[in-house]
């Protein structure tokens, strides 16, 4: 939040992209570089492995950074994504995929029509300007609560007053359990397509977000035309802003040590 990071006792100014905060990294973060690329297949798994060098203060961020992310896709409707990131000074790194998924098919809509269930009882509490405020919020009996599955559409018309500044879901999961290997944290299931996807992950939370920001009208594929809520996310990542929260698992990185998350989409018929 107000666009710095906290790095042990030192603050560093970032790339305000998003009114006074930094958002994804900052205007010029991962997500807008060109990044090198290695693929590799066999008759049972395909990966493609993206490489980026960034330099000192690239962003505002401090040190010479080296990230990797691996997707790997496999004979068994699994999607794994691995991230690896190393410094050579004391940064913040803390890596994520913003994937947007909808299970009745990319041209069907909407999907608030989905039901979700999350290993998570409580949320970051958030300010009016989505930044956390370092409290965590219960949500049962809330429309955010997805501790027991829910239609997405029934949790949006629940007229939250953490749900009002977002228009949908767009909240930090914090998982009951932290794992220390990728374990369930949630699953997402359409009737109509009759398919369903668990998200797997060792990070101690994830962002819910369901496409409140889409532009109406976005050009899709093959012709196909988005807008707000035609895709949801679930971006398995550490706590946000946790550099200005002690109590919060923090994303401080050395060096001499390496970065490592994993992220997995499993998908199955119900």
């Amino acid at each position: 939040s107000l666009a710095r990071a906290h790095v042990q006792g030192t603050d560093f100014p970032l790339d305000r992209n998003h009114g006074k905060h930094t958002l994804h990294g900052g205007s010029g973060g991962f997500h807008t570089k060109v990044w090198e690329v290695d693929t590799q297949c066999s008759d049972t798994r395909c990966t493609l492995t993206l490489s980026l060098a960034g330099p000192h203060l690239d962003q505002g961020f401090p040190g010479s950074l080296k990230a990797r992310t691996t997707y790997s896709l496999n004979n068994k409707q699994e999607l794994a994504i691995s991230f690896e990131a190393e410094t050579d000074r004391p940064t913040l790194v803390d890596m994520t995929s913003h994937i947007y998924f909808n299970l009745a098919g990319h041209a069907s809509g909407s999907c608030l029509d989905h039901l979700a269930v999350f290993e998570a009882g409580n949320i970051l509490e958030q300010d009016p300007e989505q930044i956390p405020t370092g409290a965590l919020l219960p949500t049962k009996g809330t429309g955010l609560d997805l501790a027991q599955e829910k239609l997405l559409s029934l949790g949006l018309a629940s007229a939250e007053p953490q749900m009002r500044t977002p228009g949908g879901f767009d909240h930090y999961y914090v998982l009951d359990k932290a794992p220390d290997a990728p374990a369930q944290a949630a699953l997402v299931t359409c009737k109509a397509s009759g398919v369903a996807m668990a998200m797997l992950t060792d990070a101690p939370g994830f962002q819910f977000y369901t496409g409140n920001s889409i532009p109406e009208g976005t050009p899709g594929k093959d012709g196909a035309v988005y807008g707000k809520h035609s895709g949801f996310c679930l971006e398995a990542h550490g706590y946000p802003d946790a550099d200005k929260h002690p109590v919060f698992p923090q994303a401080l990185l050395l060096p001499g040590r390496i970065y490592s998350r994993t992220t997995l989409y499993r998908f199955h018929a119900i």
